[in-house]
């Protein structure tokens, strides 16, 4: 009966879940296979193969060769994912779009969480628009409809943005063991995002935390905080190790190796090497208009091309219409500034070092929640007086 009152309802919420829902299962079946045909994403065919291999393995040994993956893959970020893929084959068999359906799913809880988290943050109007834009986006849905890692990082995102938000506002130790999930999960799947979140969201939430805490509880608070900074210590040690260098993560040898794998194939934006750290930093403004907005229409090529171009243009004018708003978020939804700080971090990060515009628009898609939430802050204004002119 409570189901049944909760779809009768007049719930606009629910009803933008299930538009997103639809439109991500129509990109499966009718616009994944023109863009893999477009644009062949090497990864989903790593995926793939690797998943069916250790699949046939648990059917036919009951355990997988941990240390032939690992040699195979060179790092647990695409082993643990290859393994995902794996569990998919092992239930449902060798069908790609098996992997796609269950990413639909899990990202759909990913979406309830940002629900969660905007319903709890904002006046109701605004949350709506910023849940509206998450669980519409054009890009997000396309990423998250692919055989790739996006639906699981888009739902780890969501995870991320509800423990934050409980954390500051209810000051419970829950949140931060979520936050400690999210963490863990993003190290595994995506360890700059977890490097990035360590030094950006973790220390507010904690400064926070720490500073409204009840002294009976702050024991408890001071072991989740050690366990997340080890958890991010470690993220910086794998990192680093992952980049097969002696190097310091943060050399200029290091930066320029990063650029050179990714600036390749037809995608690649063909840039120089830095031969100093200045250069590094003159480059970072034009690199972060790449990261957020190109292509730009004259680099458009073909339908996907437009898309994007159509997408980088609206995001574009949601990000200058809510300017003026950002102190709102701030006085409004604290709790939401790590977040956004998070996604300031993460475009700085792949404006000095991204080197293709075809990755760097995946990458994107890990942090357009954020900044659509604060293109909303723009957007509610416009929309009210769209409805006081028409009214």
């Amino acid at each position: 009966m409570k189901i049944k009152k909760l779809f009768l309802r007049n719930n606009p919420w629910l009803w933008l879940l299930i538009l997103s829902v639809l439109l991500k299962i129509g990109v499966v079946f009718f616009v994944s296979p023109m863009f893999f045909s477009a644009y062949p994403v090497g990864d989903a065919s790593t995926y793939d193969k690797l998943g069916w291999e250790m699949a046939q393995q648990l059917r036919s040994q009951g355990s997988i060769n941990v240390d032939e993956f690992w040699n195979v893959t060179h790092g647990l970020r695409i082993a643990v994912f290859s393994f995902i893929v794996a569990l998919i084959y092992t239930v449902f068999g060798h069908h790609m779009i098996a992997v796609q359906l269950v990413g639909i799913l899990v990202s759909s809880v990913g979406l309830y969480f940002f629900y969660k988290a905007l319903k709890d943050s904002f006046r109701p109007k605004i949350g709506l628009i910023a849940f509206g834009l998450i669980a519409l986006w054009p890009s997000i849905t396309l990423w998250i409809s692919l055989p790739l890692k996006e639906a699981w990082t888009f739902f780890f995102a969501g995870l991320m943005a509800y423990a934050t938000v409980s954390a500051i506002q209810s000051k419970s130790v829950v949140p931060l063991i979520w936050l400690s999930v999210s963490l863990v999960s993003f190290l595994l799947l995506r360890p700059w995002l977890a490097i990035l979140a360590a030094v950006t969201v973790i220390p507010f939430v904690f400064f926070v935390y720490f500073n409204h805490a009840r002294k009976q509880k702050l024991w408890k608070m001071q072991a989740i905080g050690t366990a997340v900074i080890l958890i991010a210590l470690s993220g910086l040690i794998y990192f680093g190790m992952e980049l097969s260098t002696k190097n310091s993560l943060f050399s200029l040898e290091t930066v320029n190796q990063l650029r050179a794998v990714g600036d390749q194939g037809d995608s690649a934006l063909n840039l120089h090497p830095y031969e100093s750290w200045g250069d590094a930093f003159i480059h970072t403004p034009w690199g972060a208009i790449t990261f957020l907005f190109r292509p730009f229409p004259w680099e458009a090529e073909d339908l996907f091309g437009w898309l994007a171009t159509i997408e980088n243009t609206v995001l574009l004018v949601l990000l200058l219409l809510s300017i003026p708003k950002w102190p709102a978020l701030i006085k409004e939804s604290f709790a939401w500034l790590p977040l956004v700080l998070l996604a300031f971090a993460v475009v700085g990060a792949f404006a000095i070092i991204g080197s293709n515009m075809g990755t760097l628009f995946r990458m994107k898609s890990q942090i357009l929640p954020f900044l659509l939430i604060l293109g909303s802050l723009g957007l509610f204004p416009f929309i009210e007086k769209i409805k006081k002119t028409t009214s």
